[in-house]
């Protein structure tokens, strides 16, 4: 056998793996998903779940530049509309920790400013 031969079929096996991969790749994700009993989504459509679920880790930096933020959509917000689902995926109203509120606005006191103010009134008790 000649080298160009030798090269010749080295480089239609490097081909032949190159054209393969990507199927065999998508069949088994495809596979996996279809086996899987946690996501719905991924079930039915496996390839579509994972574009959606890619998408749905994206969205914090799309929406920062490209659509509504987090308060800005109607009839409900992105934040109302996650606090939903999870209370209801996951039968949990417990939210973490955090406030994207402006408490440089007027309005907020985060620690009393006055003497007086430390003052405790008890007389209904």
């Amino acid at each position: 056998m000649s080298l160009t031969t030798s090269m010749l079929t080295i480089l239609l096996m490097l081909m032949l793996l190159i054209m393969i991969t990507p199927p065999l790749l998508i069949f088994y994700l495809w596979r996996r998903d279809r086996n899987q009993r946690e996501h719905s989504v991924l079930r039915n459509f496996p390839i579509l779940g994972k574009l959606r679920y890619i998408f749905e880790k994206m969205g914090p930096e799309l929406r920062q530049y490209l659509f509504l933020n987090d308060n800005e959509a109607k009839p409900f917000s992105r934040n109302d509309y996650e606090s939903a689902v999870i209370a209801g995926k996951y039968e949990s109203r417990i939210i973490g920790f955090g406030s994207e509120r402006d408490f440089e606005a007027g309005g907020f006191a985060l620690y009393p400013t006055n003497r007086s103010e430390l003052r405790v009134d008890d007389v209904g008790v």
